[in-house]
């Protein structure tokens, strides 16, 4: 009944997934029903991975200082294209680059297509601070720019959820590939995956610990494409509370975030924990 845990570190947050696999016993797993390899379950298998991979990058690297930007088009300057689109946005980021190592800052962008029903047009970007809103907005000549500060959780899912939320129309409009791109010099946290061995499988809801607190509205339960159950969860670090390496921090990462779990964890190498 062992089944694989996953824990990522993304800034101020640790994000938590379980589920079980194939290649390990799942004694006793009531298993859910088998959606196979359809085209419809690859794709939302494609969109949760998106989804995640999206905030990891966006909790790891940004921050309250940081905006989360609009760029629309007027109707006469609409692309017909998506490689037109492509061309605006790149044309955009080569001014912003200048302008932001003028200033001293590093620029970093995480940027999105969006396509509406009724085929309009815009650019969902998450980028860095500390320049001026005006001159940002200079330098967009097509239509208008829209400015929202992000909040001071650090936790970046739901946003992460808006960006991506009209994937559909996007590939109908010729669309391929992840839905959004980002800057080279970003920080992209690694996974600490373990293969947790136990007679009971995994606690099937997350709990908080000391210091962290969990984002509700991150729980997710589900099953696999093969008909096996799935959970995540992200949890947030309070305020005030110390970050590893950081005196007075207490974590351990060989502690089962959903609770005391009986049995021995094994990493991927085969070492226990």
């Amino acid at each position: 009944m062992s089944y694989i845990k996953k824990v990522t570190r993304a800034g101020r947050t640790l994000i938590t997934e379980m589920h079980y696999s194939s290649r390990w016993n799942k004694k006793n797993i009531e298993r859910g029903e088998n959606c196979g390899k359809t085209t419809e379950a690859q794709e939302k298998c494609n969109e949760r991975k998106t989804r995640r991979d999206l905030t990891v990058l966006l909790n790891a690297n940004f921050c309250s200082d940081d905006y989360h930007l609009v760029l629309d088009y007027r109707p006469e300057e609409r692309p017909a294209t998506v490689e037109e689109a492509k061309e605006n946005i790149r044309t955009f980021f080569r001014k912003m680059r200048r302008m932001y190592r003028k200033a001293g800052i590093v620029f970093q962008y995480v940027e999105a297509c969006e396509f509406g029903k009724k085929g309009g047009l815009h650019h969902h970007l998450i980028i860095k601070g500390g320049v001026s809103t005006a001159d940002i907005a200079r330098k967009w000549p097509f239509g208008r720019s829209h400015f929202n500060q992000l909040d001071d959780t650090g936790e970046y899912s739901r946003l992460a959820s808006y960006i991506l939320k009209n994937r559909k129309y996007w590939k109908e409009s010729g669309g391929t590939g992840k839905q959004y791109s980002r800057s080279r010099n970003m920080v992209i946290p690694q996974p600490k995956v373990t293969i947790v061995k136990t007679r009971n499988g995994f606690y099937e809801k997350p709990r908080e610990r000391k210091g962290w607190r969990l984002a509700p509205y991150t729980e997710e339960h589900g099953v696999t494409g093969d008909g096996w159950p799935y959970m995540r969860y992200i949890l947030v670090r309070d305020a005030g509370s110390a970050l590893p390496g950081q005196r007075g921090y207490r974590g351990s990462q060989k502690r089962s975030l959903g609770g005391k779990t009986k049995g021995k964890s094994v990493t991927r190498d085969g070492k226990g924990g």
